[in-house]
């Protein structure tokens, strides 16, 4: 696959439903957590069960917000990572700006 291809699958399959699901499998896979965008400071390996417990009972709006806030971009959290792919975002967005 070309990485425009690459690309527009990853836009296909990171929706705001599919998104919340994976940051749910990922607040308890901590190997699946690897390859999902979650906030920076959020090392599952080091939360409690408690924290686990109350992230994943809070509505995932909550953190769409936190991201929107933080990234500037709605739903960032759950997004499968680009760079796994082969996909450098940043410099992939000046190449088509050329």
């Amino acid at each position: 696959m070309s990485k425009k291809e690459l690309k527009n699958l990853l836009v296909m399959v990171n929706t705001y439903g599919r998104n919340a699901g994976r940051v749910r499998v990922s607040i308890w896979d901590r190997d699946y957590s690897e390859y999902v965008c979650l906030p920076a400071h959020w090392n599952i390996k080091y939360v409690s069960l408690l924290l686990k417990s109350l992230i994943a009972a809070s509505p995932y709006w909550v953190l769409c917000l936190f991201s929107r806030i933080i990234h500037g971009e709605w739903g960032y959290y759950g997004k499968y990572k680009p760079e796994i792919f082969g996909i450098d975002e940043k410099e992939d967005l000046k190449q088509e700006a050329i």
